[in-house]
This record gives structure tokens, C-alpha cells and sequence, in this order.
């Protein structure tokens, strides 16, 4: 029998050691809507995004706040580090995920009626999936509600309403977390909580208004207002945040400020990526029947289903958006590859070999020219530290490449920088024809900079106005590329000036 504690002591080891080996920059909401908010909550410096204005308010403060309190008791302790503020938000979200794993074992139990080997396939489907191993130990609002809505199932009622020794208040507690942190999971909890009361209603002799109170309701309402006490005081004024996050992206459409895709982008491009190899063991699983074997509920799959159904209405589409439907689904690959005899080994070596190939270009190859920009810059301003014995140099930095994609003040604690960068901020105000700073920069970054600086662009080193150039060959080579392909590896490589 696989045991919690035996898959947690592989989870916390596992996802610990990719949450170190990752080398590659994602998306910026790993950076920008958590580590760099906590770090402008403790040390008072930092750079907001525009979703984090006063007047925009669109993103809950509970996550980055946590973690703030993370900064803050290293902080009291006279610990705090650069590394305790790049690493100590990953290893916390590491062990959450790692919680998260031990609870999906617990779910898998439920659902596949603890036939062992079909439980042992689904943890297996799971911890090789190279896009979960991927995105569990980045600080992503999406990974924490991945990990949350794990844990939260463990208490909602599958078997019944009322199912004995289980409590549901918890579920609903977590469930309302969740949704302040990542508005979207209410796709998710929603519908969950709907055919929870719909079961109730069915049995309204039995319903009691007093529990109906006391364990959905409250719950729910604790959550909301300690959420609203929180970002309240973040922003400085009453502030409901999940309200301003739909009102914007949903009912304004804001959302295709981020890019649009077709309505078909996630059953015909967001899918198979993610699921690669298991894709039709995990077909196979919700419709396949073994003999005397009781198929496994599908109610995973509906929830899937209207979850995808719901973002494919909107505008912005992204792959990290289907996270949380990784888990849920594993659930179906793992009843049919351990009932089924098949090509049994067939299905684990070629699930293994792609996704064990996959989790290694993008851990360690796709997208690693910001973090190699940042450590280069970063060991240069320690030389400088060590030359002068002194953090009192203050550095200005101006990164020209593309927005949100470099760290920024968080990642260089604690020396003094000012940085600034291109700006990309959305056309909130409707203008004409509005073309932003970046974009701009990006037709012609040569033009961009010999207006905004009147540098001579040199094809070797030099000094010019007090400003040294980084060539292109140092660009690609000292600094790495970002993609793995030469020609968008350019356009990439680390356009940076020291003063």
C-alpha cells in the first residue's frame, strides 16, 4: 500500500530538487505578483506593476503577503539574504505542492476505490508530467491554487452528503481562499458547490438551516473578510479585489491586453503539449469499462470540461491556466493503465522518456536569458561590494528587453539599484492607435536607442558617454540567449547598459 508519508518524503525530496534545478524564466506573474510585491511590503522598495496601482486593484494581496511574512521574521532575525529572498518563496510553495501531492493520493483513493495499482499510476502520471514538475515550485498564484484546491477536495463530499467523520466546512474554507488568491478558480469551486447543494435540496427534510449556516456559509464569509481586511489595507482604501479582477478581465474584456487567441486555442493548441504521451491512456480511462470494475466518477471530467469551456470564451489564453486540471485528470490515465495490460510498458517508458525530455529543455534551456542577464549583472555589482567593502554604491540599470521578464529590485537585495525599463503598460484609457514604449523599441531597437541615448552602436567594445555597451557576441555568450533558436535568441540577448 502506498503510504501519505512515503509520498510526501518523495514529494518535499522531488519537487525540492526542481524547484533548485530550474534555471528559466517563465511568465512574469511568477516574479511580478509575488516575490517583488512581498519585497515592497517588508523593505519599502520595489517596483508594482500597474495591476497593483491604488486605482486598479486587481490583484488579492493574501499570497504576496504571506510571503512577506516570510521576508519579515528573516528580516527580525537578521538572517535575510539574496538567496533567502529568491529561494525561501519557492521552497514554501514547494512544500504546499508537496502537501498538495499527499492530498491527491488521498482523492485518487476515493475515486478509484483504493485499487492499488491504478492509485500507484496516477501518482506516477503525475509527478512525470513535465509541465506540473515545470510550474510546482514557481511562485505562480496558479500553483498555489493547484496545490489548495488538492487539499481542499479531501473534504468534499463525493460519496454523499454528509459523509461520516468527514466535515465540509474545510473544503469551503479552502475554496474561498483559493478564489481570493486566483479569481478563476471559482470555475473550479463553483460548480462544486452547486451540486453540494443540490444534493442537499434533495433531501430538504433532512436540511438544517442552522448547519447550512454554520458550515457553508460562515466559512465562506470568514475568508471574504479577512481577505477584504488584507487588501483594504495593501491598497489603502476598501478594496474588493476579486469584484475588480472579474469586472476587468471578464465583464470589460481586459484580459485581451495580454494577447488574444481564437476560441479553439485550448482544445486544439493547450491540451496536447501538456499531456503529451498520456493524452489517450487518459481518454481511454473515462470511457473504457473493465469487467466487474466500477468506472470511476466522472465529475472530474465535467468540472474539466466547463472549466475549459468557460476560459475559451475569453479573450487571453495561457497553458499555465490548465494546471489545477492536471491532477484531476491523472486520476482517469491512472485507472486505465492500471487496469489495463496493454502495452502496459510501452505507455510508462514512452510517458517517462517525452516528459523527462520535455521537463529538461524548459527547466534548464528555454527561456534562460533573463536569470543569466540578472547573474551576470548581480556578480558584477558583488565584485564591486568586495572592491569597495561597501553597499553605498548606488547602480542605475535600464533593461531593454521585453516586459516583465528580467528580476528586478527583490533579486538584487541588497545592494542599491534603480532600474528602469520599457514601459508596456496596457491602454487602460482607450487611445488611438496607442503604441507602447516596448513595442516601440522592439520595431526598431536601434533607432529606439540611439534616440533615448544618442549611443554609437559599436561591433566590439567600447566607451561612449560614460556608458559601456554590451556586444552582441558578449550578449549571446556571457549572458546566454533566451530561446533555444538563434533568430529569436537576438532579439532577447540581454540589451543591457551599465552607468
Amino acid at each position: 500500500m502506498i503510504s501519505d508519508t512515503k509520498v510526501f518524503i518523495v514529494a518535499i525530496a522531488f519537487r525540492t530538487l526542481t524547484a533548485f534545478l530550474i534555471q528559466t524564466w517563465f511568465v512574469p506573474d511568477e516574479i511580478f505578483q509575488s516575490i517583488e510585491v512581498a519585497y515592497k511590503i517588508v523593505y519599502h522598495q520595489g517596483h508594482l506593476s500597474w495591476e497593483w496601482h491604488e486605482e486598479n486593484s486587481l490583484r488579492s494581496a493574501i499570497h504576496p503577503s504571506c510571503l512577506a511574512l516570510i521576508y519579515w521574521v528573516f528580516k527580525w532575525l537578521g538572517l535575510d539574504s539574496n538567496w533567502i529572498i529568491a529561494y525561501a518563496p519557492r521552497i514554501v510553495h514547494t512544500i504546499i505542492f508537496a502537501i498538495g501531492d499527499v492530498f491527491l493520493l488521498k482523492l485518487a483513493r476515493r475515486v478509484l476505490n483504493s485499487h492499488e495499482k491504478s492509485i500507484y499510476m496516477t501518482m506516477f502520471i503525475h509527478f512525470t508530467n513535465w509541465f506540473t514538475l515545470y510550474c510546482a515550485p514557481r511562485t505562480l498564484s496558479n500553483s498555489l491554487e493547484t496545490a489548495l484546491t488538492l487539499i481542499g477536495l479531501n473534504w468534499y463530499p463525493l460519496e454523499g452528503v454528509h459523509p461520516q467523520g468527514r466535515p465540509v466546512w474545510p473544503y469551503l474554507l479552502i475554496a474561498s481562499v483559493t478564489v481570493l488568491i486566483r479569481p478563476t478558480a471559482v470555475l473550479i469551486w463553483a460548480p462544486l458547490v452547486l451540486l453540494h447543494l443540490w444534493k442537499l435540496l434533495e433531501r430538504w427534510k433532512e436540511f438544517r438551516f442552522e448547519w447550512f449556516l454554520k458550515n457553508m456559509v460562515f466559512p465562506c464569509l470568514i475568508s471574504l473578510f479577512i481577505g477584504i481586511i488584507i487588501d483594504s489595507k495593501f491598497y489603502g482604501k476598501f478594496t474588493i479585489t476579486i469584484w475588480n479582477f472579474a469586472l476587468f478581465n471578464v465583464f470589460k474584456g481586459g484580459s485581451a491586453h495580454f494577447g488574444t487567441h481564437p476560441w479553439h486555442w485550448y482544445f486544439t493548441q493547450g491540451w496536447l503539449p501538456l499531456l503529451t504521451m498520456s493524452s489517450f491512456p487518459t481518454i481511454m480511462g473515462l470511457y473504457k469499462t473493465f469487467p466487474g470494475v466500477k468506472k470511476p466518477t466522472k465529475l472530474f471530467f465535467y468540472l474539466s470540461a466547463f472549466y475549459i469551456g468557460f476560459h475559451s470564451l475569453l479573450a487571453h489564453k495561457e497553458h499555465r491556466f490548465l494546471l489545477p486540471l492536471l491532477p484531476l485528470l491523472s486520476i482517469y490515465t491512472g485507472h486505465y493503465l492500471g487496469r489495463s495490460h496493454s502495452y502496459e510498458k510501452f505507455w510508462k517508458y514512452s510517458i517517462l522518456l517525452v516528459n523527462f525530455a520535455l521537463a529538461i529543455y524548459f527547466c534548464l534551456v528555454h527561456q534562460k536569458g533573463p536569470y543569466s542577464a540578472h547573474s551576470a549583472i548581480f556578480e558584477d555589482l558583488e565584485m564591486e561590494f568586495v572592491k569597495n567593502k561597501s553597499f553605498g554604491h548606488k547602480v542605475e540599470i535600464f533593461q531593454l528587453m521585453p516586459c516583465y521578464s528580467m528580476p528586478l529590485y527583490a533579486h538584487f537585495y541588497p545592494h542599491k539599484v534603480t532600474i528602469q525599463m520599457l514601459d508596456c503598460s496596457p491602454n487602460l484609457s482607450g487611445i488611438p492607435n496607442y503604441i507602447d514604449e516596448s513595442n516601440i523599441f522592439h520595431e526598431n531597437p536601434f533607432l529606439w536607442t540611439e534616440t533615448n541615448f544618442n549611443l554609437t552602436w559599436f561591433d566590439s567594445e567600447g566607451e561612449a558617454l560614460g556608458v559601456r555597451k554590451l556586444t552582441e557576441e558578449e550578449a549571446l555568450g556571457s549572458l546566454h540567449t533566451h530561446l533555444f533558436f538563434p533568430p529569436s535568441a537576438t532579439a532577447f540577448g540581454s540589451l543591457l547598459y551599465k552607468k
